[in-house]
């Protein structure tokens, strides 16, 4: 091409620009009150009030699973006669008491009674949540809500836990890609900079990284930026641009020409957009707000990146990736005037030495350091009551999600083991609109490990949805057959009253 061809199709290209992008019918308003994400008016009855949504999620999945037996199902008159449950690891080099004291010292009790579950039981909290038994404040804002579903591999289970839907379905879609599907329809397909972020200690090419940004049926826009924690100097890199040399400007209004004399041509006669090209929206989508990448690079400043070390039960950390994670996901979430509504983060508690969550041999030894590392760190980035601290998580306005894909057994795997467990497990909402009166205990477990009144993953996912006000009944989200009521309205209003506690 010729440089005054160059200028000329730049110069078309900039009213392109200024008139803005086409919308595809899933980001359109279906009518002047209603846009993609919004609830029904027939069922608006049932949305959380602006007042006490979340307006941000930190969504954090602790892959490998959770032990209720030592963190939030400690029942002592559980177990006792074959040594189950709270009792499987009392005695012995490696034994809950002896973890304790090395984790937490002599001065935390091994267990602090909390509350009386739906059977009657005496629950307590357990020696792997001292931390987060520390924060009053933050139990007072947190919701325990006991989960089961019988899918036992990692492989199957994580994507389900995930995105709520079974591995390999078509609409498998994580919770950034509606909650970024929603701010596109809100903000008319006119959004600056994305709203939703995936975030892993590596790159994640196999199922568990996937399931972070899988955006299903949803818009490709939709998907939310992934981020490898090891990684990050080369997307900042790429997001600077450094190769064009100050000619941003010039190669962005060119490329906003081409896409837009492309959609024309698959564009009917008279026709507003292009027919049945829905990969074209998604690329013209791209070419808008790739002006606006060295902007996006900032937010993602490396110094956020770098390396930080801690100590965990007697040991040095270094780096510790979930310190690492939690302070590059309070510093998206609290930019101030920023748009982060929705921020994965995948955390194995993988150590050297350690199996982390996931500890098939050493059960007590691996998930201790897992823990005293991952819940210390937590607590760090959330406000203490009276504190001033905008870099750190404000509970009346962001709302943490603590999820996983099963528990562990009530039993020994082999010698100091336990094993995949999804038939009774716990997930954990806090803040957001869940304050003193939501706070607690939803469903039980008994003293085999199985779950009463237990909710599904996909159930839970979207109760997240509807904290955030969004609609999860979306022909792109969750079918309403999985959910008790027989109909939307029933089960909007099950969701919002029973599993948010908001009756």
């Amino acid at each position: 091409m010729q440089r005054r061809q160059f200028l000329q199709r730049v110069g078309a290209s900039a009213a392109v620009a200024a008139g803005g992008l086409a919308l595809p019918r899933s980001l359109r308003a279906a009518s002047p009150s209603q846009v993609w994400g919004d609830y029904p008016a027939a069922h608006k009855q049932w949305q959380v009030g602006e007042d006490k949504r979340a307006k941000r999620v930190l969504d954090i999945m602790l892959a490998g699973g959770i032990s209720p037996w030592e963190s939030f199902y400690v029942v002592p008159a559980y177990g006792v006669a074959d040594q189950t449950l709270w009792w499987t690891f009392q005695n012995g080099a490696n034994s809950i008491k002896a973890w304790h004291q090395q984790c937490n010292g002599y001065s935390a009790p091994l267990t602090q009674p909390w509350l009386t579950d739906a059977a009657g039981a005496s629950v307590h909290l357990g020696p792997h949540v001292v931390a987060l038994r520390q924060r009053p404040d933050v139990l007072a804002r947190m919701r325990v809500l006991v989960m089961q579903h019988k899918i036992e591999p990692h492989e199957a289970a994580i994507p389900i836990a995930v995105t709520g839907s079974p591995i390999g379905a078509a609409n498998a879609a994580s919770l950034g890609a509606v909650v970024q599907h929603a701010a596109l329809a809100a903000a008319n397909g006119a959004l600056a900079q994305p709203t939703s972020y995936a975030l892993s200690y590596r790159y994640e090419g196999n199922f568990i990284g996937r399931t972070m940004y899988a955006h299903g049926s949803h818009p490709v826009a939709s998907r939310p930026i992934d981020i490898s924690l090891f990684e990050s100097a080369n997307l900042i890199k790429t997001l600077q641009r450094q190769g064009l040399a100050g000619q941003h400007a010039k190669v962005d209004a060119l490329a906003a020409y081409y896409s837009e004399q492309f959609g024309k041509r698959l564009s009917p006669a008279g026709g507003a957009l292009p027919a049945r090209a829905p990969a074209w929206f998604d690329h013209a989508f791209a070419t808008q707000v790739l002006s606006n990448a060295p902007a996006l690079a900032k937010i993602l400043d490396s110094g956020i990146f770098a390396p930080s070390s801690v100590q965990a039960c007697g040991k040095s950390l270094s780096p510790s990736v979930s310190r690492m994670q939690l302070q590059v996901a309070a510093h998206l979430l609290q930019q101030p005037g920023g748009p982060v509504r929705h921020m994965a983060v995948m955390d194995s508690g993988i150590s050297p030495g350690s199996q982390g969550w996931d500890a098939h041999s050493d059960h007590v030894k691996d998930s201790a350091v897992a823990a005293d590392a991952f819940w210390s760190e937590l607590m760090a980035i959330i406000r203490a009551p009276g504190e001033v601290a905008p870099h750190k998580i404000d509970l009346d306005e962001t709302m943490i999600v603590i999820n996983t894909e099963f528990g562990r057994t009530p039993g020994k795997q082999g010698n100091q083991g336990r094993n995949h467990w999804p038939y009774g497990y716990v997930t954990l909402m806090i803040g957001g609109p869940i304050g003193t009166q939501q706070a607690g205990l939803r469903g039980s477990i008994n003293q085999f490990g199985i779950a009463k009144g237990g909710i599904t993953p996909v159930q839970q996912r979207a109760a997240v949805l509807t904290a955030m006000g969004i609609w999860p009944f979306a022909p792109e989200c969750y079918p309403v057959g999985l959910f008790p009521g027989g109909g939307d309205g029933a089960a909007a209003k099950w969701l919002r009253d029973d599993v948010l506690g908001l009756a």
